[in-house]
């Protein structure tokens, strides 16, 4: 697995890891390594996979090597895994474990080569304030009384582009 694959960068220097991809990036060189494939709605797979993406030859993030030992700074990223609450075998969901503060999260944030990544907290890393434009989008899609095409036209004569829509799209999570 390639960082490029699992990352996306909130800003220059904080790269972010999404959990979603790298399980999905890990199923899929298990698959093309093994010919394995796991179902996620089986508990028993769960478990296994939980335990394989727990080992550290398994995980992708490695750190850069000690010039002297050549053994990485770090090399473990703890994921975990609950069942997920829609019911009905529907799979689990995963998260990773932040090595500083241990709170289960969806995103780590590599704000430094020689440390493992960590969660927003214990990055302190703030959310980016919402343009005018991207708030009045927000504001404009809860209003239930008015049409799809009516919102349509407010938001063309408002000058909303379409980056607006992206910013407004990738800050709802």
């Amino acid at each position: 697995m390639r960082m490029s694959q699992h990352t996306k960068t909130v800003n220059s220097t904080h790269p972010r890891i999404d959990i979603r991809n790298y399980v999905t990036n890990f199923l899929q060189c298990i698959r093309e390594k093994e010919g394995r494939t796991f179902r996620t709605n089986h508990d028993g797979e769960v478990a296994y996979m939980k335990q394989l993406l727990n080992d550290p030859k398994y995980t992708a993030f490695k750190s850069m090597d000690d010039f002297r030992t050549g053994i990485p700074f770090w090399h473990k990223q703890e994921v975990d895994c609950v069942p997920s609450n829609l019911g009905g075998g529907r799979g689990s969901i995963f998260y990773f474990i932040c090595n500083c503060c241990n709170r289960r999260m969806k995103y780590l944030y590599r704000y430094s080569e020689l440390e493992s990544p960590l969660c927003r907290v214990c990055c302190r890393l703030k959310y980016e304030a919402p343009t005018r434009k991207a708030r009045m989008f927000s504001k404009l899609l809860r209003k239930t009384y008015l049409s799809s095409e009516d919102k349509y036209l407010i938001i063309q004569r408002a000058g909303i582009t379409l980056d607006d829509l992206n910013y407004q799209a990738n800050t709802a999570f």
